[in-house]
């Protein structure tokens, strides 16, 4: 979904932002896993003090409620989605709509609990950073984990199954990170590249070497908690995959938090 004439800056953002809410809230299969997870973690919620950071529409925040929360913060930073958000809650007297990023939250009360969904295609480029620049420290956090996975794809697998790709390709593409080029591709997790734990130090630059041989490669996320399996998102229906051509044995991937957005650097060594 795009827009196609001219609005103001903020409109635009605005209209984004709402977009991607549509895309985002219309995946069940992701729904349902998250959900699955909260109902494992009752235990931390059922009497709790909880926050739900990017609460988007409450779905979320809704479920902590009724699985027994005695207060759920809904924290969301846009503006547009936050209406919808005060609407949804409404009716439920122990969540409190916020309108902040979560970074500038800071509860008078102690945190028991804060559920997310941070994650992008390649794990870190969303907002998971921001889960060390809180202005407070919740008793648990949930997902706390995550990998970044890779598969590798040869130009017979693709000149079989797309009648527009040319080999030329990968010069035009060098060094671009491309979300859904190749809608139709099943991804394989092929290789763990990256895996993320919010209990022990977290990194913002990775080398990676890959030696296996490859024309392109595809890289996909998976949400963990407690080292268990949540979501392998590319089974999910509104998370991309990346692809990039394969140009050497070893790259560079550098996600700098610039606070709501994080920035991405690749580069092959």
């Amino acid at each position: 979904m795009e827009i196609l004439n001219e609005l103001n800056e903020r409109k635009r953002r605005d209209i984004d932002d709402f977009l991607s809410f549509i895309g985002i809230y219309e995946d069940t299969k992701r729904e349902k896993a998250l959900k699955k997870l909260l109902h494992k973690e009752k235990k931390y919620i059922k009497g709790k003090t909880c926050v739900e950071a990017g609460a988007g529409s409450g779905i979320f925040s809704i479920y902590m409620a009724e699985l027994g929360a005695k207060k759920v913060y809904a924290v969301e930073e846009s503006k547009t989605i936050f209406k919808l958000l005060k609407k949804n809650v409404e009716n439920f007297k122990n969540i409190i709509p916020i309108n902040k990023r979560i970074e500038e939250f800071e509860p008078d009360e102690e945190i028991d609990f804060l559920f997310h969904e941070f994650y992008g295609s390649l794990l870190f480029d969303e907002s998971i950073f921001s889960l060390y620049e809180l202005r407070f420290k919740p008793k648990r956090i949930a997902p706390d984990g995550g990998r970044l996975w890779c598969m590798f794809i040869r130009d017979e697998e693709i000149l079989e199954k797309d009648k527009i790709y040319r080999r030329e390709w990968k010069e035009i593409l060098k060094g671009a990170l491309v979300l859904d080029l190749f809608p139709w591709v099943k991804f394989r997790n092929d290789k763990k590249i990256i895996g993320w734990n919010y209990k022990k130090d977290i990194k913002k630059e990775f080398i990676i070497e890959l030696k296996e041989k490859a024309d392109f490669i595809g890289f996909a996320s998976e949400i963990v908690h407690d080292e268990e399996s949540v979501l392998k998102t590319w089974e999910a229906k509104n998370w991309a995959i990346v692809f990039t051509p394969k140009v050497s044995d070893k790259f560079r991937l550098k996600f700098s938090y610039k606070g709501g957005y994080t920035e991405v650097k690749f580069v092959w060594i």
